[in-house]
């Protein structure tokens, strides 16, 4: 049985990564390269406000799922 979630197994997977304090410098500039680099992120930060930008700028730059 197949559902929605259920990816063909000739589909190409993104790899994922989770990254902590992701709203600034170090935490940030990996975001940046790996969201570059084809990765699907999981991104952890205490200032929400800069999260959503960084996550928004990441999705409409690389494409990537955050």
């Amino acid at each position: 049985m197949t559902t929605s979630t259920t990816r063909p197994a000739t589909e190409r997977r993104r790899p994922c990564a989770l990254i902590t304090g992701a709203s600034s410098g170090l935490g940030e500039a990996f975001a940046e390269r790996l969201a570059a680099d084809g990765h699907d992120l999981i991104v952890v930060a205490r200032r929400e406000d800069r999260l959503r930008a960084l996550a928004d700028r990441l999705r409409d730059r690389y494409g990537a799922a955050i």
